[in-house]
């Protein structure tokens, strides 16, 4: 194991890595990325093969600000992603297939929730990344859009 750590000029951890060294070569296990003052503001994680196990992020008053677990092996490795307020309160959730490094395709039903924690829209998505669904919500909870979403990217409602 190799551990790298970072320092700014007033003495503040900035940065965290640790390696774990396997014969020549070295494969990073976890980074984590610290604010001026000190409060960590990433923590992500990797497993014996270098593939990402889980990237969260937090807002600078501790609260998360983004948590990413990832899971399953090659072109079936998902991604669930769940971001929230500052306030702690979730603000949106949805899952991305991470076939590739860097790559993310949307697929299945993905939300955003106001402040109160209230679901204010919702889109469906399918295998390939495209949105088949959207519906929307008013801060009283009242449909307020319902739309089959078609390949050009047209639209149908449906009956309500």
């Amino acid at each position: 194991r190799r551990v790298e750590r970072s320092f700014s000029s007033e003495g503040v951890k900035r940065r965290e890595t640790v390696w774990l060294l396997v014969g020549r070569s070295s494969i990073r296990q976890r980074e984590q990325e610290f604010s001026d003052r000190g409060s960590l503001v990433r923590d992500q994680r990797w497993n014996a093969a270098g593939e990402p196990l889980s990237d969260d992020s937090y807002h600078l008053n501790g609260q998360p600000r983004s948590k990413a677990v990832y899971s399953g092996a090659g072109s079936e490795r998902t991604v669930d992603v769940t971001e929230f307020y500052d306030s702690g309160q979730r603000a949106a959730q949805g899952r991305y297939l991470a076939p590739g490094r860097g790559r993310q395709v949307p697929v299945g039903t993905h939300q955003r929730f106001n402040e109160k924690g209230e679901l204010l829209a919702e889109s469906s998505f399918d295998d390939k990344g495209r949105v088949t669904r959207e519906r929307s919500w008013d801060e009283n909870g009242e449909l307020q859009r319902d739309d089959e979403v078609f390949e050009d990217g047209s639209r149908k409602a449906f009956a309500r």
